[in-house]
């Protein structure tokens, strides 16, 4: 394989899966690419080349060590839905974020047909020093097949997203830290860098983890938007 092929192999990671024990020698010549880029000035690896050495590493840190300072994992704390909006949704600002979020799960539970779903929120949204959050950060979690059997409703390039102020993501109930997905998502939800400068190299940035909100939202109906006071 060669270095173009290498590259476009570790920048293509949303279905990727940590190899078992037993397989050893996948994805070790992408590890061998990175750690040599690393190691030749003035290449610095890309943010997602630095995702996925993070990722391989922590699935397998003997096959795969690596020497730059990695992510961090997050706690996820437990809070009921009203509970959340008691601590969080406190001020206009944030009342606005919470309805964009109240009309996105009911927009997205018309074509589930659930009776409630959990989400972990996370980002600036849950700093309760910060009245004003830019977005809200947050993670949508669904039945196994349902990201499978609804690709139109769990697409995170849909334009009705990027258009408002929340940045969603869809990750099935039992995700686990071997899809490189649900790594990348956990992970970027939980952590928060020293610099926040998007062109500093994360590799030599330091992290701090700001914990995650996991809340069980009820089927939500157009009255329990809360108003915002002109």
């Amino acid at each position: 394989m060669d270095n173009n092929e290498l590259q476009k192999t570790v920048t293509n990671l949303s279905n990727y899966y940590c190899p078992e024990n037993n397989n050893k020698n996948q994805f070790k010549e992408e590890y061998r690419f990175l750690i040599n880029k690393k190691s030749t000035p003035p290449s610095l690896i890309t943010h997602p080349e630095y995702r996925f050495l993070c990722w391989l590493n922590h699935n397998n840190s003997e096959n795969f060590p690596i020497s730059i300072n990695k992510l961090l994992i997050p706690k996820i704390t437990n809070f009921s839905y009203f509970e959340f909006k008691k601590s969080y949704v406190t001020n206009e600002i944030r009342i606005s974020l919470f309805n964009l979020l109240c009309e996105f799960v009911k927009d997205r539970n018309a074509v589930f047909n659930l009776e409630n779903v959990d989400l972990l929120i996370g980002g600036s949204f849950i700093d309760p020093n910060n009245e004003s959050p830019n977005d809200l950060d947050f993670i949508l979690l669904l039945p196994n097949n349902y990201i499978v059997s609804y690709p139109a409703a769990c697409d995170e390039e849909d334009e009705r997203i990027m258009q408002i102020k929340i940045d969603a993501h869809f990750l099935p109930i039992d995700y686990s830290f071997r899809s490189i997905k649900a790594y990348i998502h956990i992970m970027m939800l939980g952590n928060k860098p020293e610099i926040k400068d998007k062109q500093y190299e994360l590799e030599n940035n330091n992290f701090e983890t700001r914990g995650i909100i996991k809340v069980r939202f009820p089927l939500l109906r157009s009255h329990e938007v809360i108003p915002v006071r002109k």
